[in-house]
């Protein structure tokens, strides 16, 4: 399947506030975000992310990216 998603934000903590996003913090947010990625996210997928993945954190992205 092709997926497209875009502005994920993992690690962001002001875009919680900012966009009005459901989570207490960056921590409940990026936990989430992945649990829902590998739910819906299959081996042969093809996912194209077209907006902000992360943002400058100090957090590895391979290591959201391993998740």
């Amino acid at each position: 399947m092709i997926l497209y998603t875009s502005d994920l934000h993992f690690g962001h903590a002001n875009v919680v506030g900012f966009d009005h996003r459901p989570f207490a913090d960056r921590d409940e947010m990026d936990h989430v975000l992945i649990e829902l990625w590998n739910g819906r996210v299959q081996p042969n997928d093809t996912v194209y992310i077209v907006g902000d993945l992360c943002y400058r954190s100090g957090r590895r992205r391979s290591g959201i990216c391993d998740s």
